[in-house]
Parts: C-alpha cells; structure tokens; sequence
C-alpha cells in the first residue's frame, strides 16, 4: 500500500506543478500586457498638463497686459477729475450762490 500512496503522492504532485506552471505562465502573459493599457492615463496627463500650461500662459498674458489699459483708464480719469476741479476753483461764487451774483451789477 506503500507503493500505491507514493503512487498517488506524486501523480497529485504532478498535477500542483503543472497548475502552478500554467498560472505562473498566465501571470507573466497579463504583466507583459500591462505596460499597453498605462499608455492611456499617460496621453490623458499630458493632455491635462498641457491644459494647465495654457491657462497659465494665459494669465501671465493677461495680467501683462491688463495693467496698461487700466493706466490708460486711470490717467483719462485723473484728467476728467483736474478739469471739474480746475472749473471749481475758477469760479467767483460758489454754486449755491450764483442766482445772488445775477442780481449784482458788475461793472
């Protein structure tokens, strides 16, 4: 009966080697087809990197040349706000009093 078990044993054995060869065999296939498949979240990051590198690009663009209309705008205003004040000052009465000045004779 010895000889039988041994008998059993090594045909069992066989069979576990022959299992863990076509698994081994299996995984080594599925690990060589990973490196096609990671292709694509790569294309997809350089894609959102060079969306990043737009929109950056952009800003920088925007705020080079924001500043100088708005120093455009700033001096426009700053000469609309000199000539109000120029037409105060040059006045000889004050707003309020102007229809009193129409009742003076000037000569």
């Amino acid at each position: 009966m010895c000889q039988a078990e041994l008998g059993n044993f090594r045909e069992a054995l066989g069979e576990f080697r022959g299992a863990v060869r076509a698994w081994s065999n299996d995984q080594a296939e599925a690990a060589l087809d990973i490196p096609a498949t990671v292709s694509q979240p790569r294309s997809i990051a350089s894609h959102q990197l060079a969306w990043a590198v737009l929109i950056a690009v952009v800003c920088v663009i925007a705020s080079l040349v924001g500043p100088r209309h708005g120093a455009e705008n700033a001096a426009a205003s700053d000469a609309v706000l000199l000539n109000q004040v120029d037409a105060q000052v040059s006045r000889t009465a004050p707003t309020s009093m102007e229809p009193l000045m129409k009742l003076v004779v000037q000569e």
